[in-house]
């Protein structure tokens, strides 16, 4: 079971005693530190001056004033006057406290506290917390609280682990999350002769209670609205509520005054409950109780309104009525006074006049509605209630029903039974009212034309795997939610990976109800599961959705946290239908990841469960991120959007072995985590459990089928191996086509193969393999027309049967088989489960137009045929049909046995046909597609070898049936224009030597049987690698570098000679272990073209050596002072200072040092003339010439 999202403790339930106190004597005890504070006094008093008195007082404080929280002086209290005292009393003497809607009032901690004469309001974050302390005990009598507010909690008491008793006191306005009034956990509290109401909206009742017990006496709740159970909500307690009142309260969810949850015993007596409204379930008391029981006595309920439980509704537990009256209240669907289930249920004494069902076309159910339990009614009296078509005052379900001395009148029918067993006393009295017993309802027809899909799908593609993908980058994934206090993730889970797949195929967001699937499967819904109250397994929401329960809008079953119950809804063109749902395998270690990473990029967020408790140890609130290193199995449904393979190991309170980890969206609303997401890491140990639940959705299949015939009406349970056939028998409900079949495999490429029978003759046989692990929706190749009444079976074989164990749905004999060899069948009703193996139809046509999909050899003369029938399959000739092949539109016309056809001259390759029958008169037009699949006679693959290795080109050649061309048939390759003739061996390939020069060619290979071509790619790869083109400066120490490739594709070792040509002369080098050779250059500057030579194998390169010196030429005259020049660079070009330079003029040589930039500079001082200088550096020289005029 999925663990619900839940923040209170589970507590003993105990009974409240109660107290006698002696009076306090103020004159004894009153404190004497200021006379002025007990005087009268106009002016307002401030927190701190308050603060100053009680904390300053001994036994007793006096108000004598009111005090308001002041800004200015008061900041040190906004969390409320704190004191701790025993044994105390604060006299308000009608005085009042305000705390500004900024400050709570009081913060106490004691024992023996009293409050009195006392008007508290305005306060913020509640008014008043009552802390535990050793036998607490605190009292409030005739104290107003009012208009006090909490964005949390609480609006007005906080009681923790403590005792309060509450007399003559008034709570109005207030507001808070979980209370409106008094919140307690493992508390008692007693309230006397007080009153409740309050016009501003709650979440929650005025009273809530999580553990402990709580007395109500002579009090009234009027005239307020909350979102769930008004006046009194309480978990694992014991209430007792007498002589109250209940009037005008509305809820807009669940439970209009009281509701109870888990363990819980209530106790209502003398009660009054008028006029109490609540949208969804439970008009006054909603009481959902594993354990515990309900007792009401001697009350009335008047005027409730509901969709269930006009009154009372009830799930689980013992529910006792005795000598109360019910009267004008109303259901919208069921249960106009009462709705139970799994209740046990007795009603004595009582009556129920004028209480209804609104809605009267419902098939089942009445304005007492018990299901699965014991029911009991003795001396009571039934007037004029009216239920559905099947049920008036009194239904049950998979109930015992035993009804005594009890009078009927105006009902018309007292009592409608559905699988239920009745004993009905003699002395029952009808006056013409009806008994309908041993009635029997099986739903396994789903009647329903879906939202038509417009398929615009996203398509997202990676070369490889990125290191971070999120769905929310490409607006895949819809809006975080909150599942609050109902244990609904899997829900959640579920409608968000369906959101999640809807928006990749269609662009459009859906918001799903949750609330619906919920309600739906669990047990106290008739198509629901067995066992499931709250939490689910994770499989049952695609049991929802493959079942064609939903999904629906949420605008038609908003989320309810407290009610179980919603209507069985089947409207038209409101729903999806998922056809396919796909379950992922599980992950066997911490990087076995890539099926999710791809699953996600296919299909969209999906489903995945996980282990989350004990958050304080694994949960990092500051980075969102979880990391569980534990045993414990998943019990969280969430939804999976993304992954990060670089998210930090530090990021988790207990670093897990590596970075990584999964982004997930969880349910608990955009305050938690991440804006409502977090972290996993890829180590998490639950979410590597061998036996988890994965799912995500398909919607390549938008057939737009109308019936879903279907026996089972759950999930499904397991994969029975014991048998391999299965078989369901069903009948037409109306004239239709048999379009697909659906069921579950349990892994991808199962080969599976069924038969399709009508009125026990075989009408189609169809094979193929499964797609993926999970539902999957089974397309007929031609469709089987149906009548209404025939009977029609499928018999499936090659997937261990999937069952439903567990659906509520009764199994009907004869219906649902299993065989081990299919020829000896067991009828699996008799074992209380059914196959799930659903048959889907479309809207019978005047013309049904069949065609199957083709697969062909290229030109092999196989023709795409088209048979033309009416409605009951029979051929009619003469009518046209439009074939549209490739683009082109083809007529033909039937012949006299209905069939039509085209040749197929296609290229290889996969098509689509589309055929078109246009509909006479009034008839529709009919359209049906198929594929066609052009297979290749020449198989061939890509080669890419090395440069005269051994690998050469082999292609296989076949005929028209695929079968291997005869040996020493002669075929044709053809590579850049040159044709070459081959002969194929005994296997119909024929082999090609390729010594080709390095490069990539087409090779194309001829089938001399069809003139088919096909062509594959021919690399030749070069034995001398990572060669390049050299520029270097004049001897520096680059090298030109070859690398040598052996055949084998792998660099050669030491050793190798490689041959290196530089204008004609020839170098020859070793190559070293990792197969490099090089070449030292030492030319002089200028421009160079070099070959490298292995194995046959040239590659040719430019090398540019560039000077290390330059100068120009020098005009001057005579002594004008110019000097030579010449610049020095290093073998990186740099300027290459502190270096001799030595220069030639007519045999006389100089050495010059070049400076910071390189330059050598040498006066001259000659005659007029012609010169040449010779500049030289390291084995470089370079010439000027140097012309001096007079």
């Amino acid at each position: 079971m999925i663990e619900m999202k839940n923040k209170l403790i589970f507590f003993s339930l105990i009974l409240l005693v109660l107290f006698t106190v002696s009076a306090v004597s103020a004159e004894e005890n009153m404190a004497d530190f200021t006379d002025d504070l007990l005087t009268a006094d106009s002016s307002n008093g401030n927190f701190n001056d308050l603060n100053y008195g009680i904390n300053e007082s001994l036994n007793e404080f006096k108000l004598a004033r009111d005090y308001v929280y002041d800004e200015d002086t008061d900041a040190n209290f906004t969390g409320g006057i704190a004191f701790s005292k025993n044994n105390f009393m604060l006299d308000g003497n009608g005085h009042s406290i305000d705390g500004n809607n900024i400050a709570r009032i009081f913060d106490v901690t004691g024992s023996n506290i009293t409050l009195k004469n006392l008007i508290i309001k305005n306060a913020n974050n509640g008014a008043i917390s009552l802390n535990p302390a050793a036998n607490a005990v605190y009292y409030m009598d005739n104290v107003t609280i009012q208009n006090c507010s909490s964005q949390e909690l609480y609006g007005g008491i906080n009681v923790v682990e403590s005792n309060l008793i509450v007399t003559n006191s008034q709570f109005i306005s207030n507001t808070g999350i979980d209370a409106a009034d008094i919140l307690t956990n493992d508390g008692n509290v007693t309230v006397l002769k007080s009153t409740f109401e309050g016009g501003n909206e709650t979440k929650w009742a005025h009273i809530a209670f999580y553990g402990g017990a709580l007395i109500v006496e002579n009090s009234t709740f009027a005239n307020s609205v909350s979102r769930y159970s008004n006046a009194i909500y309480g978990e694992n307690v014991q209430i007792t509520v007498r002589n109250t009142k209940f009037r005008n309260l509305t809820v807009y969810e669940t439970a209009g005054a009281i509701a109870v949850k888990k363990q819980a015993n209530l106790i209502v007596s003398d009660c009054e409950f008028t006029n109490i409204t609540a949208y969804k379930d439970a008009g006054a008391i909603f009481a959902d109780i594993a354990l515990g029981s309900t007792n009401i006595i001697n009350s009335t309920f008047n005027g409730g309104f509901v969709e269930f439980g006009g009154a009372i509704m009830q799930l689980g537990g013992d529910l006792t009525i005795s000598n109360s009256n019910f009267k004008d209240n109303q259901a919208v669907f069921d249960g106009g006074a009462i709705w139970t289930s799994y209740a046990n249920v007795t009603i004595e004494n009582s009556t129920f006049e004028k209480n209804s069902n609104i809605k009267k076309d419902a098939e089942i159910g009445g304005v007492l509605y018990f299901d699965n339990g014991n029911i009991i009614i003795r001396t009571s009296t039934f007037i004029d209630n009216h239920g559905s078509s099947n049920g008036d005052a009194i239904f049950t379900f998979d109930s015992k029903l035993t009804l005594e001395n009890s009078t009927f009148k105006d009902n018309g029918y007292a009592v409608y039974s559905v699988f239920g067993t009745n004993s009905i006393s003699d002395d029952i009295i009808l006056n013409d009212d009806l008994i309908s017993s041993n009635n029997t309802y099986y739903s396994t027809i789903v009647v329903n034309e879906g939202v038509e899909l417009e398929i615009n799908s996203t398509v997202i593609h990676f070369d490889t795997l990125p290191d971070k993908f999120d769905l929310r980058d490409y607006g895949l994934v819809g809006p975080v939610r909150d599942q609050g206090y109902m244990g609904s993730c899997w829900t959640f889970a579920t409608s968000s990976a369906l959101e999640s797949s809807l928006l990749k195929e269609t662009g459009q967001l859906y918001d799903f109800s949750q609330d619906h699937i919920q309600n739906t499967m669990l047990q106290y819904s008739i198509w629901g599961v067995k066992g499931i109250v709250e939490g689910a397994q994770a499989a049952t929401g695609v049991g929802y959705l493959v079942n064609w329960y939903g999904p629906y809008p949420t605008a038609w079953d908003p989320y309810d946290e407290l009610g179980k119950v919603s209507s069985h809804i089947n409207i038209e063109n409101k729903s999806i239908h998922v056809q396919d749902a796909v379950f992922l395998p599980s992950r066997q270690n911490a990087m076995d990841n890539d099926v999710f990473k791809n699953a996600l990029i296919e299909y969209g967020a999906f489903l995945v469960t996980m282990y989350f408790g004990e958050s304080e140890t694994y949960f990092n609130q500051e980075t969102a991120a979880r990391y569980y290193n534990g045993a414990k199995n998943p019990n969280h449904a969430v939804t999976l959007v993304g992954w990060d393979d670089n998210f930090s190991a530090s990021n988790f309170l207990i670093t897990p072995p590596g970075d990584g980890a999964w982004i997930i969206k969880n349910s608990w609303g955009t305050e938690w985590g991440d804006g409502g997401y977090f972290y996993m890491s890829y180590y998490d140990t639950s979410f590597m459990n061998q036996f988890p639940f994965y799912a995500a959705y398909l919607f390549n299949n938008t057939v737009p089928y109308t019936k879903n015939y279907q026996t089972d009406a759950g999930q499904l349970t397991v994969n029975n191996p014991v048998y391999m056939y299965y078989s369901n028998v069903y009948t037409a409900l109306e004239d239709d086509l048999i379009a697909a079949v659906g069921t579950y495999f349990d892994d991808s490429n199962i080969e599976y193969e069924f038969d399709i029978y009508v009125n026990g003759v075989l009408k189609h046989t169809q094979n193929g393999t499964s797609p993926f692990a999970g539902y999957h929706t089974v397309k007929l190749t031609q469709y089987i027309p149906i009548s209404a009444n025939d009977t029609f079976k499928v018999v499936f074989k090659g997937n261990p049967i999937p069952v439903d164990a567990t659906s509520r749905q009764h199994r009907m004999l004869n219906t649902s088989f299993g065989s081990l060899d299919g020829v000896v069948w067991e009828d699996l009703a008799l074992d209380d489960v059914t196959a799930i193996l659903k048959v889907y139809t479309l809207p019978m046509p005047e013309v049904i137009i069949q065609a199957e999909d083709v697969v062909m050899y290229y030109k092999n003369g196989t023709r795409f045929a088209v048979k033309v029938l009416d409605g009951h399959g029979n051929p009619l000739s003469n009518e046209s049909i439009s074939i549209t092949l490739n683009g082109v539109a083809y007529n033909r016309t039937s012949d006299e046995n209905g069939f039509a056809s085209i040749a197929i001259n296609l290229p290889v390759g996969n098509y689509t046909v589309d055929v078109l029958y246009v509909g006479k008169g009034n008839s529709s037009n009919v359209t049906v597609e198929n594929t066609i699949t052009v297979l290749s006679t020449i198989y061939g693959n890509d080669l890419v070898k090395m440069f005269r290795n051994e690998s050469q080109y082999y292609a296989t050649f076949l005929d028209g049936e695929g079968n291997p061309l005869a040996n020493g048939t002669e075929v044709k390759f053809n590579i850049n224009g040159v044709m070459y003739e081959r002969k194929v061996n005994e296997n119909g390939t024929a082999r090609l030597n390729i010594n080709l020069n390095q490069g990539t060619y087409i090779i194309t290979a001829i089938n001399p049987l069809n003139g088919e071509m096909a062509s594959n790619n021919i690399t030749v790869l070069p034995k001398i690698t990572e060669n390049s083109d050299l520029v270097k400066y004049y001897r520096n120490d680059s090298q030109y570098v070859v690398r040598i490739i052996g055949d084998d594709g792998n660099p050669v070792g030491a050793n190798e000679t490689v041959t290196f040509n530089i204008n004609g002369v020839m170098y020859e080098r070793k190559t070293n272990e990792s197969g490099y050779a090089k070449l030292n250059i030492n030319l002089q500057p200028g421009n160079y073209i070099i070959t490298a030579m292995y194995g046959g194998c040239n590659v040719a390169n430019n090398i540019t050596v560039k000077p290390i010196l330059n100068a120009t030429d020098v005009t001057m005259k005579y002594r004008d002072g110019t000097q030579f020049k010449a610049s020095l660079v290093d073998g990186q070009g740099n300027p290459y200072a502190d270096q001799n330079v030595t220069f030639n003029i007519n045999g006389v040589f100089y050495n010059r040092e070049t400076d910071s930039l390189g330059i050598a500079k040498l006066n001259i001082n000659l005659m007029a003339g012609e010169y040449i200088i010779t500049s030289m550096y390291n084995n470089a020289a370079i010439s000027n010439k140097i012309t001096i005029s007079a």
